[in-house]
């Protein structure tokens, strides 16, 4: 299932319509402000401006939501980037100078090349009145992904040997900051 991105300045979440009812916390999506709830009657606002957030990913330091399950990081795989740049899934000890290159280049060629021929392909497509410099450097500066496809797993609930309910939830992992979701960014 894919799920719509909302960037904040310190968070990327994902939210949905469900009863905020309990502990947790929400998303007034007016004005991208957070808030914490405990209570045992649902936030209604006009407008359904207010939405539970399901999932999140701290940006920029800030603490991890408590209870709120989490986002992959955003982080490249170089390991899996190695394997497929070697066409290997086995690496010998002759591999592991060559490994410990492309890391090591992998990592110099991101610090010193900041956007990519994507990004500059992004922003010449862009048609805008009044386009400027600074509009095309915001729009390939956003490196933040727009949308989570979680990976799904069956529910199915029995009564009495009879079932009375099927449903999918996302595929979780526990890792040692929480419960976190399986899936791509896109």
């Amino acid at each position: 299932m894919t799920h719509k991105i909302i960037k904040t300045d310190n968070y990327l979440l994902v939210v949905d319509d469900s009863l905020t009812i309990g502990k947790g916390y929400a998303l007034n999506t007016s004005y991208k402000l957070l808030l914490k709830y405990n209570t045992d009657q649902h936030l209604f606002y006009a407008n359904d401006i207010v939405k539970k957030i399901i999932a999140h990913l701290p940006l920029n330091g800030s603490p991890i939501l408590e209870g709120v399950d989490l986002l992959p990081p955003l982080e490249d795989d170089i390991e899996q980037l190695a394997k497929e740049w070697y066409d290997t899934e086995v690496f010998s000890s002759s591999h592991i100078a060559d490994i410990n290159s492309f890391k090591e280049g992998y990592n110099k060629a991101r610090e010193k090349y900041k956007y990519t021929e994507k990004d500059l392909r992004k922003a010449l497509l862009i048609k805008h009145d009044g386009l400027d410099a600074d509009y095309v450097i915001e729009v390939i500066s956003n490196k933040y992904p727009t949308e989570f496809e979680c990976e799904m797993v069956g529910v199915i609930e029995h009564k009495d040997g009879l079932v009375t309910n099927q449903y999918e939830i996302p595929k979780t992992i526990t890792t040692a900051q929480g419960v976190q979701w399986v899936g791509k960014y896109k």
